[in-house]
C-alpha cells in the first residue's frame, strides 16, 4: 500500500479504508504488468488513474486496477 501513497495529493482526503482499498487496487495493477522493473511515469500513471476513479466514487480494487491498466496492458 505504501507505493501509492506517494502519489496521493494532499487535496484528495482519503478515509484509512479507502487508503487500503487504493493500495490494493495498485498492487493488483502492478503485479498484472508481470514486471517489477517498470518506469517511475508508468507507476504514476497507474496510480493517478486508480485515484481518479476513486475520487468518482468508485471503490472495487479490481475494477479501480482494470481502469488504470486501460491503454497499457492488451485487452
Amino acid at each position: 500500500m505504501a507505493q501509492i501513497l506517494k502519489f496521493i495529493r494532499s487535496d484528495n482526503a482519503f478515509d484509512p479504508e479507502t487508503l487500503q482499498m487504493l493500495g490494493a487496487a495498485y498492487d493488483l495493477a502492478i503485479a498484472s504488468l508481470h514486471d517489477r522493473g517498470q518506469p517511475e511515469s508508468v507507476c504514476q500513471l497507474i496510480a493517478e488513474r486508480i485515484i481518479a476513479a476513486a475520487a468518482r466514487g468508485e471503490r472495487s480494487p479490481e475494477r479501480l486496477s482494470e481502469t488504470a491498466l486501460r491503454g497499457i496492458t492488451p485487452s
